[in-house]
């Protein structure tokens, strides 16, 4: 049998390995990755179970099941958030929209907003305000009455 066979064994049956560390058993792993699904931390897993925080993170630190357990514990949470901020978007919070496009846009999008807000695909995005309204009369597009008046030149021009 090899070693991590007879740790393995060792902790099954009686939740201490040679080196003297105490473990979980396998019961009571299933029952902490349990009251952590409920939205428990480990601590307070532990505290409903009876057993150490210790235990918990040897048996974390050793048993690569379990390790791997939790991960799958912590992407099925983290599906549950990703689910609720997609509802919310949906429901029109303009703060969950923004932030589910940012971070899962469509795949065919070949243009994404970089992090500092301007649009790399925009090169009027880089003018100020006024810049802009010079493009605008440049290219002979009328300004709307209240922007003009903002806008006039010192002759009185709009």
């Amino acid at each position: 049998m090899g070693v991590a066979a007879e740790v393995a064994t060792e902790v099954a049956v009686a939740g201490v390995t040679k080196s003297g560390k105490n473990y979980l058993s396998p019961a009571d792993q299933q029952l902490v990755l349990e009251w952590m699904l409920k939205g428990a931390g480990p601590g307070q897993a532990c505290l409903q179970l009876g057993v150490t925080v210790e235990q918990f993170w040897d048996t974390l630190q050793d048993e690569p099941a379990f390790a791997a357990a939790l991960q799958k514990l912590f992407d099925t949470l983290s599906q549950n958030v990703l689910a609720a901020l997609y509802q919310s978007a949906m429901k029109g919070n303009a703060s969950a929209q923004q932030f589910w496009l940012k971070q899962r846009p469509a795949t065919h999008w070949t243009t994404v907003v970089p992090d500092d807000g301007e649009d790399a695909a925009n090169p009027l995005s880089r003018l100020s305000d006024d810049q802009l309204v010079d493009e605008c009369r440049a290219a002979g597009l009328d300004l709307p009455a209240d922007l003009a008046a903002r806008t006039a030149t010192p002759s009185g021009e709009a």
